[in-house]
């Protein structure tokens, strides 16, 4: 067992996200959880909370009893941004089975390529066309249906753990923009809470803010902090994967829905500055993925969301939030992707050439990047070679990138291990 692996046992006692959804229908029922929008103004479905827990209730009963799906089992979904998709999710935590969620969008070839390595035994696709072709190249899936799905009778309670489980939830597949690999990364609730509460302090968050999901909900950005403000019972605001691409839409949305906080790229915040919308007196923070973010970056986006803290993050699909830059903090020690936020989570050092761990506080000899987190994912799916080459004995994650701490304490970043350009190089090019 890795040694890092023991310190997740101070979360094993953390309500797990079922409790808190069911507490949340109990005593904050009337209370909106989810709301979707089409286009600027339409309100496309509104749940409440005691509504969003009838309908999990109501997949998680329909996969078990009509379905018959085992722990252990898994199933991929297709859909777009929704609350039928944030209930499958909740469905898979009940069932204790595995949602693999393919983006709405993918083309048709990637989404054959990911049921061909997942080869999942039940299929949720909303694109008709596109169920008739999965049809006929797995004939040994059972595509369910939605609709059969919603209008189950069975909304019974199911039982369902008090605490986190630690079992595969889901599996989340990369976009493969910094690795060139696509990767299915299994992460699970424990690893989901524990994030929570270990990384998200620093922002401050709250039962009264209202999230904006920008990002689509198979990526981590957005699936992590819509359970984060459902679990603490606040509101959670998202769009068609369509409708998020437009910056127009997404400034009208911020205005009009009086949203409190909502993360976005380098290119989606370029984009929402072009529009000359001013940014909502509503809005108090935002948290930009994408470092490095250049200086001259930096300025423009905190001089058009003036009203608001602009926080940037250094992270991954594998391994979460690794560091958090404040607004403060930008000013202090620019070109740096920030430093660990409060919690159990520790960056360390490898050297590129001996592989021996080691303290890197020269960018002139730059060391692989290894961490620990809490919100760490369990494995890749389905690939050992990787398993056995990404961690370290200790635990440490390898994230293939390199980078130094100085000597302010703040980490610094200087390209990739195999010297591919990441992502974090490839985002500030947008402006």
């Amino acid at each position: 067992m890795n040694e890092k692996r023991s310190s997740l046992d101070n979360f094993k006692m953390y309500a797990g996200i079922l409790s808190q959804l069911c507490l949340h229908a109990k005593v904050r029922g009337d209370k909106t959880a989810l709301r979707v929008l089409g286009g600027k103004e339409k309100v496309v479905n509104e749940v409440t909370y005691s509504e969003l827990w009838r309908m999990i209730m109501q997949f998680s009963n329909y996969l078990e009893h009509v379905c018959g799906l085992k722990q252990g089992e898994r199933f991929c979904v297709c859909l777009d941004n929704s609350v039928e998709l944030i209930c499958m999710y909740a469905a898979s935590l009940a069932t204790k089975t595995v949602c693999i969620p393919i983006d709405y969008l993918a083309p048709l070839g990637a989404v054959l390529d990911i049921l061909q390595q997942v080869r999942p035994r039940w299929i949720l696709l909303a694109d008709v066309s596109l169920q008739k072709c999965v049809s006929e190249k797995f004939s040994n899936a059972v595509m369910l249906d939605l609709n059969e799905m919603q209008s189950c009778c069975n909304g019974a309670e199911i039982v369902h753990e008090l605490c986190c489980t630690v079992e595969p939830w889901v599996v989340l597949f990369t976009s493969g923009t910094t690795t060139g690999v696509k990767k299915g990364v299994v992460r699970t609730e424990l690893g989901s809470v524990a994030g929570f509460f270990s990384h998200c302090p620093d922002m401050h968050f709250c039962s009264e803010d209202i999230f904006l999901a920008i990002y689509p909900l198979h990526a981590i950005s957005s699936f992590f902090f819509v359970f984060m403000h459902l679990y603490f019972g606040a509101s959670c605001c998202m769009l068609s994967r369509v409708d998020s691409h437009v910056p127009e839409i997404l400034m009208h949305v911020l205005h009009s829905q009086k949203i409190t906080f909502t993360t976005a790229g380098p290119m989606q915040v370029s984009c929402m500055i072009k529009t000359g919308i001013q940014c909502p007196a509503s809005l108090s923070r935002i948290l930009v993925s994408g470092a490095v973010t250049k200086e001259v970056v930096q300025n423009r986006i905190r001089l058009f969301f003036a009203t608001a803290k602009v926080f940037e993050i250094y992270g991954s699909t594998e391994a979460g939030l690794i560091t958090l830059l404040s607004p403060e903090q930008q000013l202090l020690h620019p070109g740096s992707v920030g430093i660990e936020p409060a919690g159990n989570l520790e960056v360390q050092f490898v050297h590129p050439v001996d592989e021996k761990l080691m303290a890197i506080t020269s960018k002139d000899q730059p060391g692989e990047i290894l961490v620990y987190t809490p919100m760490l994912f369990l494995e890749f799916f389905e690939r050992s070679d990787l398993n056995n080459r990404c961690r370290t004995g200790q635990g440490y994650f390898k994230t293939g990138d390199l980078g130094y701490k100085g000597n302010d304490g703040f980490l610094y970043l200087s390209g990739r291990i195999d010297d591919r350009i990441g992502e974090f190089i490839l985002c500030t090019q947008h402006f």
